[in-house]
């Protein structure tokens, strides 16, 4: 399924490829989806892009990226998604972006310093894993609603 998107973020990280150590890009579009752009840079902030869509599980991945378009991405006072610009329905896409992001940081930490109990099999594990990045989403998100529409610093909420 190809697709076209203007990049409003950029990731970089290091990994160890089957070739040693690389760099890998991920790109997020205007509410805040990413997308694994994989480990050759994907273009620029603000560039419009085409590219296909392939799904791992629940996570999308940009293959065969191409710049279609030079452009200059929207500053934060101006972008639809920002504070009083939220959509009617209240949901604010990049913060749950944001959200997501740093539960699975979150959760990646708990299971690192197996802080986080897991049951046997890996279908289970699974399961739970993603139940816990699911929780830490939601709970993350709403607290950094009830900040902003309350007008709370965001670590007192």
């Amino acid at each position: 399924m190809t697709e076209t998107m203007t990049i409003q973020r950029i990731e970089e990280r290091d990994v160890t490829g089957k070739f040693g150590p690389a760099k890998a890009y991920d790109i997020f579009d205007e509410q805040g989806n990413k997308y694994g752009a994989g480990f050759k840079s994907p273009g620029a902030v603000g560039d419009k892009v085409e590219f296909n869509l392939r799904m791992n599980g629940e996570y999308r991945n940009a293959v065969d990226i191409k710049v279609v378009g030079k452009g200059e991405v929207q500053k934060p006072e101006e972008s639809p998604l920002n504070g009083s610009h939220a959509p009617s329905n209240g949901f604010n896409g990049q913060a749950y972006g944001g959200s997501r992001n740093a539960a699975i940081q979150a959760m990646d930490l708990l299971l690192k310093y197996d802080a986080f109990p897991l049951p046997d099999g890996p279908d289970k594990r699974y399961d739970v894993i993603m139940a816990g990045i699911t929780y830490l989403t939601h709970d993350l998100y709403n607290q950094g609603e009830k900040a902003r529409v309350e007008g709370v610093p965001a670590g007192e909420a």
